[in-house]
């Protein structure tokens, strides 16, 4: 993993909380996590 956030994935749909952040100008970021098989 790069530590990187990612791109809001297309199967999850914009929230009010992000679209009023993302107007008033504030960063909106995603992170994605990928279980482990030990």
């Amino acid at each position: 993993p790069d530590g990187l956030y990612v791109p809001r994935p297309a199967h999850r749909p914009l929230t009010k909380f992000e679209q009023r952040g993302e107007r008033l100008g504030h960063g909106v970021w995603d992170l994605m996590f990928r279980r482990s098989v030990d």
